[in-house]
């Protein structure tokens, strides 16, 4: 075999792996900007953690999730990345708040903020439960930057 005949399959196996890598780096699913705002009868809900789950049917699986900024804005992200691909999902809030630990308690200072932690050791408590919006949206294909999603009280159901 000569050097090339070598250099040419050598130029041509390196151009397929180069090939194959950049066609598997792409980056994942095309995603759409979803964003909006969240209430609590009526009014905005600050803090709350949203998770955007896809319903059985949708082609790509992209699960998104954002805590709520003052207003009540949102905007999903799947993993680290804005925006959800289109298709339909289920919404869920819920809301926990650091509460008070008792007198001569100490929270260790590793766990200052560790949530998970301070509820296992009872210092949290849930201000909204989980619960779902009672119906499933839809994400068009060139996204939404206007939902409206409104959770009612328990009481208020």
């Amino acid at each position: 075999m000569s050097l090339r005949s070598i250099a040419i399959r050598l130029s041509v196996t390196v151009s397929v792996i180069v090939a194959l890598i950049v066609a598997g780096c792409g980056g994942g699913p095309k995603l759409v900007p979803v964003s909006g705002v969240v209430t609590l009868d009526g009014e905005p809900l600050e803090g709350a953690t949203l998770s955007f789950v896809p319903a059985a049917g949708n082609v790509l699986a992209t699960a998104g999730s954002d805590v709520s900024g003052p207003n009540g804005n949102f905007m999903m992200t799947y993993k680290g990345r804005n925006g959800l691909s289109p298709g339909t999902y289920r919404v869920l809030v819920s809301k926990t708040e650091e509460i008070e630990p008792p007198k001569n308690f100490q929270v260790p200072p590793e766990f200052a903020k560790a949530s998970f932690e301070k509820q296992l050791m009872g210092l949290t408590k849930e201000t909204i439960p989980p619960q779902s919006f009672e119906h499933e949206i839809e994400v068009p294909e060139d996204g939404a930057t206007d939902f409206a999603l409104d959770f009612k009280s328990k009481e208020k159901s």
